[in-house]
């Protein structure tokens, strides 16, 4: 019997790549930021769980791709034209899958909980991590920013941040925090180090999220689907 895989691959400038795995059949699919997301597709199997069946759409910003779950099958589709099999880009079927609607909702919920607790999914380049632990992911801690960033002028501040975000991304990465508007120039760059690192202090703690760029997934939890983990 064939084993239906799916495995989330890495967050990346906005997007989230995952694919599908049936026997021969490899599929890959993302979400943008913009649009539906894996929170959502975690509602649908709370849903599908439920027995209220219905089709997921996502949004690829461009192009569609559908899961559907009738009682019995795991149907998906997307309106991509593959080897020409698809010239007016409809909705075309792609895998259709004989499975339980718990170990379907189980699989789904499990790869995007584990997708989560791995080193691929970087936080900050998917959702508003806040500003702490964007400076922890750079730094190594909130502390040790403090301490570091403390010493520099805010335009050494930049170029630093910069600096590490293009060597830890190969300059691919989301703009969380520019232009960097976070302080006064005079009133930091002229106060003494003890008072900047009030003053990054004070920062910190008012931009500890702004519920922009996608979903958290550092806080999703499913009360439907955690038991069945």
């Amino acid at each position: 019997m064939q084993e239906l895989k799916i495995k989330f691959l890495r967050a990346e400038v906005g997007w989230i790549y995952f694919e599908i795995i049936y026997g021969n059949v490899k599929l890959e699919y993302c979400f943008s930021d913009l649009c539906e997301s894996p929170c959502d597709l975690v509602k649908w199997a709370e849903n599908i769980y439920l027995g209220l069946y219905e089709e997921f759409q996502c949004d690829e910003e461009g192009s569609y791709w559908y899961f559907d779950y009738d009682g019995e099958n795991f149907i998906i589709s997307d309106d991509r034209n593959i080897d020409n099999e698809n010239s007016k880009y409809e909705k075309f079927e792609r895998l259709r899958i004989k499975i339980q609607k718990e170990e379907l909702c189980k699989l789904i919920y499990k790869s995007i909980i584990d997708f989560r607790n791995s080193n691929s999914y970087q936080a900050e380049q998917w959702e508003d991590v806040g500003f702490a632990l964007f400076l922890e992911r750079l730094y190594g801690s909130k502390q040790v920013a403090i301490e570091v960033l403390s010493k520099m002028t805010k335009n050494k501040i930049i170029e630093d941040i910069e600096a590490k975000l293009r060597a830890k991304y190969s300059s691919d990465y989301r703009e969380l925090f520019g232009p960097y508007d976070f302080f006064d120039d005079n009133m930091y760059d002229n106060s003494s180090v003890s008072m900047r690192k009030k003053i990054l202090e004070h920062y910190i703690e008012l931009n500890d999220g702004s519920e922009m760029g996608g979903c958290s997934l550092l806080n999703l939890k499913s009360e439907i689907l955690e038991n069945l983990l």
